[in-house]
């Protein structure tokens, strides 16, 4: 029920809602996902060659995202709205994956998948890499991801606190090896480590919220991959001997080849 003040005028503050008087009639452009837009970035910067992202949502997660991915190598530009270009009739990014020539800092904000997808790639660079963020941003778990990083070869040094700020000294590439993954407290565990060209882990207890399959659509659409067992609740990455003899991935890569992804 609508409060109202003295005189019966609406109370300081208030903000009356317009009412319309008839049908009311639009065509809207609905936004880009903020979860696809970063999934969609880290796909790309990690690529082998430039890719599109159309339609991308700008936000402050999705800006901190393509500010830490600039940070750490890949040229982002904007392109307007063009028919003729891959984006079509929607404004687009196109990212140019690289590599950052000295010593970066990363700013994650109070973004989870900043906070969880960058590391990796900054474990691939050859230069180190300082995160840090919001004050809320040390209290989100991030601790199964470096400790994964760890086990397969990245040095990190984070005080202990398995929480920003912590820093990444990247080395060009990981030693690799196997790796389990409790993946029960946040189901960008899963996203962020095998979104990037690392050596492959198997995960378990996996939540499989509406984030994960957006990421798993993700990795079918970039031709990335993996095997699920839901009787076990868990994934992990094809072989080079399964993908050889499984019909389905017989054609799949590890990395896009560059790539349009709309968002």
């Amino acid at each position: 029920m609508e409060q109202v003040g003295q005189n019966g005028a609406p109370p300081a503050g208030s903000w009356p809602a317009p009412a319309a008087a008839g049908p009311v009639r639009a065509s809207l452009s609905v936004p880009g996902s903020k979860s696809m837009t970063n999934r969609a970035l880290v796909l790309a910067a990690l690529a082998d060659g430039p890719g599109t992202i159309a339609g991308p949502l700008h936000s402050r997660d999705t800006l901190l995202m393509r500010a830490a991915l600039t940070a750490l190598g890949a040229t982002i530009a904007d392109k307007a709205a063009n028919d003729a270009g891959p984006a079509g009739l929607v404004p687009s990014w196109q990212v140019t994956p690289g590599q950052p020539g000295a010593d970066v800092s990363v700013d994650v904000g109070n973004a989870g998948t900043v906070l969880r997808f960058a590391p990796p790639v900054a474990a691939l660079t050859d230069v180190r890499v300082a995160f840090h963020g919001d004050t809320r941003a040390a209290e989100r778990p991030v601790g199964p991801v470096l400790a994964a990083l760890r086990e397969l070869g990245a040095v990190i040094d984070d005080g202990g606190r398995s929480a920003i700020p912590f820093t990444v000294r990247g080395a060009g590439a990981l030693p690799g090896g196997a790796v389990t993954v409790d993946a029960s407290a946040s189901s960008q565990f899963v996203s962020g480590l095998p979104g990037s060209p690392l050596p492959w882990q198997t995960f378990t207890k996996i939540v499989f919220d509406p984030a994960l399959r957006r990421t798993l659509k993700r990795w079918r659409s970039s031709r990335m991959p993996f095997f699920h067992s839901s009787k076990a609740n868990a994934f992990s990455p094809l072989t080079q001997t399964e993908m050889l003899s499984s019909p389905a991935a017989r054609n799949s890569t590890s990395r896009a080849a560059g790539m349009s992804m709309t968002v």
